[in-house]
């Protein structure tokens, strides 16, 4: 509890005190997100060490886990600010830094007890190799941006399948000075500003194009069919229903879903080959499942027929989850290893460590009881 306080709420302030994405921070930094770098990539190297089973990789491994669980305390209001107030990420991200407190006491009890624990094993390399492939993507610009454009091609190309790209009137841009969402798309006939800029300022080229083409759709609310049905589609939190262009960014390109499962095979103990094939197989299915998400919020929601809401929180992000629930469980029959990995994460309390005896977890060892004598 103490490290936990220390360490995801000595994040939490931290970021509070000096991020420049949260409001009313009174030290912002300049170089805030390279300062995160720092954290990030140390704990996920430190988690490296759990491909060895000596005594002490185990010790760097569980300072890995701590090392994360100060990032995701740091990183939490930065996902929530930035992802327009993204309640799911931001718990998550607070989430798994108790967790890593969790998996690190756990590192210090096999330690104690000279015992090896393949759970937090397989859950060190699983980390290492998931969070390790998706952060380098990210971080590395010209293969991000790259990611980007692939998928953002053969978004457009689905919408030509289902008749929604050309043939509906998409227009399909690309900027090559935007370094974040060099992709955009957008239905003339909705929204056409020749005046759109960009955050800078600068005229954007969703504006460059209107203004060549002498469009002009103002920014408008989309009009709500006045039934249960229609209120239900167009139901936004915020109470935005305005249409506005959709750019594709790296969180729309499928890698952190993919690379979930990626990392958890590298984890298991199944041969590499059934790794990889494995690791394809599924990444296939969720780079098409992803594709058709994309085509939905793009078509739905730029047409005016539902709110950005409904189609990329509630349908994307509810259907995505579905979606990895029903592979999982696809893979349990082809990849056992998968679920015995999975098995022994969840047996974790059962190990009757201190805490586990305190919050009376699992199946605690007896107690001893003083010898009797019989007359």
């Amino acid at each position: 509890a103490g490290a936990i306080l220390v360490l995801v709420g000595g994040g939490y302030l931290l970021a509070s005190r000096y991020s420049p994405f949260v409001p009313g921070a009174t030290q912002p930094l300049e170089h805030w997100e390279l300062l995160l770098d720092i954290p990030l990539f140390l704990g996920i190297g430190l988690l490296g060490f759990g491909f060895s089973r000596k005594p002490w990789a185990r010790r760097l491994t569980m300072l890995g886990w701590l090392v994360g669980a100060f990032y995701g305390g740091l990183w939490a209001q930065d996902l929530f600010y930035t992802e327009n107030s993204d309640y799911v990420n931001y718990a998550f991200s607070l989430l798994f830094g108790v967790l890593f407190v969790y998996l690190a006491y756990h590192e210090w009890l096999s330690v104690l007890r000279r015992v090896d624990n393949a759970p937090v094993h397989f859950l060190s390399v699983s980390f290492f190799v998931g969070a390790g492939a998706y952060f380098l993507i990210d971080k590395i610009q010209p293969i991000r941006l790259w990611l980007i454009h692939v998928v953002s091609g053969h978004t457009k190309w689905m919408l030509d399948l289902f008749g929604q790209g050309d043939k509906a009137g998409l227009v399909f841009i690309v900027d090559e000075a935007d370094n974040k969402s060099p992709t955009t798309f957008f239905y003339p006939d909705q929204y056409c500003e020749p005046y759109a800029t960009n955050e800078d300022g600068t005229r954007s080229e969703v504006g460059r194009y209107c203004a060549e083409n002498n469009l002009y759709v103002p920014q408008h609310d989309a009009t709500i069919p006045d039934n249960w049905w229609g209120e239900l589609l167009h139901f936004a939190p915020d109470g935005d229903h305005r249409i506005l262009p959709v750019s594709i960014v790296l969180a729309c390109t499928a890698l952190q879903s993919i690379m979930v499962f990626v990392g958890l095979f590298a984890g298991t103990t199944a041969g590499l080959r059934r790794k990889i094939y494995a690791s394809l197989i599924v990444g296939g299915v969720v780079y098409v499942l992803n594709l058709v998400r994309n085509t939905g919020i793009i078509w739905f929601y730029g047409q005016g027929h539902s709110s950005f809401w409904v189609m990329h929180d509630a349908i994307g992000k509810g259907g995505s989850l579905l979606a990895m629930v029903a592979i999982a469980f696809g893979v349990f029959r082809y990849f056992p290893e998968f679920l015995q990995a999975l098995f022994g994460v969840l047996d974790l309390v059962e190990r009757d460590g201190p805490i586990e005896r305190f919050l009376k977890l699992g199946r605690r060892r007896p107690t001893a009881t003083p010898p009797t004598t019989t007359t």
